[in-house]
């Protein structure tokens, strides 16, 4: 929570210099605001959820112990990476700019790709074989799917 977007930031404080989203201070303090909001809210569902369903959580060495389906699960497969763009984007806007907080959200998504792409998704298939395919095939990676009511 702490060290990614503080190492996303001054990347963005650096390419700042060359690329540059021109907005008023108050609006990027209300959209940085927003984001928060929705962020940590998004990472507070997806957490709980983890430990009540899953009985484990965010973290590699406790991982959850069942395959989680529901919840924020059930409208994208990276809802915990959903919630870390939304923080990103927050994190960078609030202490940079419009800018420094796009930054943020593009190297939030290489990292995403990355790590998911190639450790997360190949362990779930050893942990969860066809059920997790199978999800994975019905539900999307991480722009939510809205459901029907």
């Amino acid at each position: 929570m702490i060290l990614l977007p503080t190492v996303f930031f001054f990347v963005g404080k650096f390419l700042n210099r060359w690329i540059s989203i021109p907005c008023t201070r108050e609006l990027e303090l209300i959209l940085a605001a927003i984001s928060a909001a929705i962020g940590l809210l998004i990472l507070l569902w997806t957490v709980l959820t983890q430990f009540i369903v899953g009985r484990g959580g965010p973290v590699p060495v406790a991982p959850t112990k069942e395959l989680i389906t529901t919840g924020p699960y059930a409208y994208c497969r990276n809802p915990l990476h959903l919630g870390a763009l939304f923080y990103y984007f927050a994190f960078g806007t609030f202490l940079g700019n419009l800018t420094i907080g796009l930054v943020c959200i593009v190297l939030e998504i290489i990292f995403l790709l990355a790590y998911i792409k190639g450790i997360e998704e190949k362990e779930l298939v050893l942990r969860f074989g066809q059920e997790y395919l199978e999800y994975k095939k019905n539900t999307p990676f991480l722009i939510p799917k809205i459901k029907k009511l």
